[in-house]
């Protein structure tokens, strides 16, 4: 894999994201590195957020819905010139959607879990009304 692409991939209910940390300013991740050389604690948990709510979009629950928490376990360090992998994956849909995110090092060892829930209720058919005019 090249320095400056991350791989994507998805098949129904799932996730896949390869990135190449590099702690070099010419590469488009470098600002996910902090000041000890390895992924920042908020990229971290940014990075699982994204892909554990984009997850839901390969369900039949593809424009509706309402994050209703995130659980993130960090357990190890990724440090810069690491490839990680982040997958997701749909564990039940029905009115409210739970899925888990793993970021991992390529040798599997896991760096971080999260697990996330979002509300996947029907759309209300209620008309906004404006107040009456005083």
């Amino acid at each position: 894999m090249a320095a400056e692409e991350a791989l994507f991939s998805s098949l129904p209910r799932q996730i896949a994201v390869e990135l190449n940390l590099q702690n070099d300013c010419t590469v488009p991740f470098h600002h996910l590195i902090n000041s000890g050389n390895f992924l920042h604690g908020g990229a971290t948990g940014s990075l699982l957020d994204l892909v554990g709510s984009a997850v839901f979009y390969t369900t039949v629950a593809q424009t509706r819905g309402l994050p209703l928490g995130i659980n993130v376990s960090y357990l190890d360090a990724a440090f810069s010139n690491v490839e990680i992998d982040i997958g997701a994956k749909v564990r039940a849909v029905k009115a409210v959607g739970v899925a888990t995110a793993e970021l991992k090092k390529k040798s599997g060892r896991i760096i971080a879990q999260a697990r996330y829930s979002k509300y996947i209720g029907a759309s209300s058919r209620l008309k906004a009304t404006l107040p009456c005019k005083l």
